[in-house]
């Protein structure tokens, strides 16, 4: 049995693998339409219900993809856009759910989904995602929950202020011989941290765009956007870290994800379309993890699974994808420590080594990313890119990618005798 669900595993990686180029993505109203229409063209093999519903009140979506009754065969759950920001993973989710319906009728997809079931949950967090949407864009993973972040006493009084009215939370820079930042090497409009060590100075001092509304020293630390529901799982859950939450399950999308995965036993496997990644590099064995008393490290058999999954991912040609880690409470580590199931997590899409090609548009394309959801490019973390971020701007550009908002002088309350440009 296992080895058989493993090879279906490995099966619906592919799927999701080998998928539409994107242009536009759906907000809420699209995705329930989307969703709805879905659901009604293939009612034999498809049912859709809301598990729950965000505190603006947007319905969290369980599309259910199978032949028969769902709940008594093995199931995969691919789960996505838990980074609000994240809308790829969203495109992804349900592009492999379309693919697998229109294909129901070939031999080897009949027999899949006759003997499995597919839950896809292609956005947990709607009011995030919501952000993209909006007049005002910037890259949000905090759900609409109020909170207090500075710890003030005050609700929401210091967010990104839109500087050069371009609708767009970009950064700062602002010339001072204390900066820490320097202009990277091949791309002068890219900044990075200087390395005192190497003999390096830094020129630029940088924020995220905006001005310190409540005059305490910090730029945008307290804005829209409250809890990150990929920092509010049990799994190693962190206290008093800002975003994470009064204590760990406390937001309505988490709870609603939780309640209903521990409704349904035939669960056998997660899949997260999101910001870490153990499908083009596997876990490694660390026995001293695996075995000491609060387990922090995949065991052994269930590594040897991890690399036969892996195996067949990137033997698709999906390689070279970036080592990401996942962050402490987040929803994949958990469903394996946590809820005891096969775990795997991919971002779906990254850019190629080789910035000089361009992405492939035709039928079998990776989704490629848009504004505000750009890999490498946190519109609100404060601090300037890398050396990586020149190659991103290289692939941009050879793609017809808009990807950077070009540097433009600003008067800045908080900077009065200083030169302060918008941009990156």
């Amino acid at each position: 049995m296992r080895k058989r669900f493993i090879s279906t595993l490995g099966l619906a990686l592919l799927l999701g693998g080998r998928l539409w180029a994107q242009s536009v993505y759906p907000d809420q109203a699209a995705l329930t339409k989307r969703l709805q229409q879905i659901n009604a063209q293939h009612k034999n093999l498809t049912s859709l219900q809301s598990i729950g519903k965000t505190s603006t009140g947007k319905d969290l979506w369980v599309l259910s993809v199978g032949q028969g009754d769902a709940k008594k065969k093995p199931a995969v759950v691919i789960i996505a856009n838990v980074e609000g920001w994240h809308l790829a993973g969203t495109e992804l989710s349900l592009q492999t759910a379309e693919k697998l319906l229109t294909q129901a009728s070939t031999d080897s997809v009949s027999k899949l989904l006759a003997s499995k079931t597919f839950y896809f949950i292609p956005s947990l967090n709607p009011d995030a995602a919501a952000q993209f949407f909006a007049k005002l864009k910037y890259e949000r993973s905090g759900n609409a929950r109020t909170t207090d972040d500075d710890r003030d006493g005050r609700i929401n009084e210091d967010g990104p202020d839109d500087l050069n009215g371009d609708g767009l939370i970009t950064q700062i820079r602002i010339e001072d011989p204390e900066g820490n930042y320097r202009v990277a090497k091949g791309d002068s409009r890219v900044l990075v941290k200087a390395d005192p060590s190497k003999g390096e100075l830094g020129r630029y001092l940088v924020y995220t765009e905006g001005i310190d509304n409540d005059k305490d020293g910090e730029f945008n630390e307290d804005g829209e956007g409250g809890i990150q529901l990929n920092k509010n799982f049990t799994f190693e859950y962190e206290p008093f870290k800002p975003g994470a939450g009064d204590y760990p399950i406390s937001e309505n999308e988490n709870r609603a994800l939780v309640d209903w995965l521990y409704e349904n036993k035939n669960v056998y496997a997660i899949i997260t379309f999101g910001m870490s990644n153990n499908l083009t590099e596997p876990n490694k064995f660390d026995a001293m993890k695996a075995n000491q008393r609060i387990i922090k490290g995949w065991q052994a058999k269930d590594v040897a699974i991890n690399e036969y999954v892996s195996k067949l991912y990137t033997g698709a040609g999906l390689t070279d994808a970036p080592t990401l880690s996942p962050s402490k409470g987040d929803v994949s580590t958990w469903a394996y420590y946590h809820f005891g199931k096969f775990s795997f997590s991919t971002p779906g899409w990254w850019m190629p080594k080789d910035t000089t090609k361009a992405a492939a548009r035709p039928a079998g394309a990776t989704p490629a990313p848009r504004p505000g959801a750009m890999p490498g490019r946190g519109m609100t973390s404060a601090g300037g890119g890398s050396e990586d971020e020149v190659n991103v701007l290289k692939w941009a550009a050879t793609n017809n990618i808009p990807a950077f908002v070009e540097w433009k002088e600003i008067k800045h309350p908080d900077f009065p005798n200083q030169k302060v440009e918008v941009g990156a």
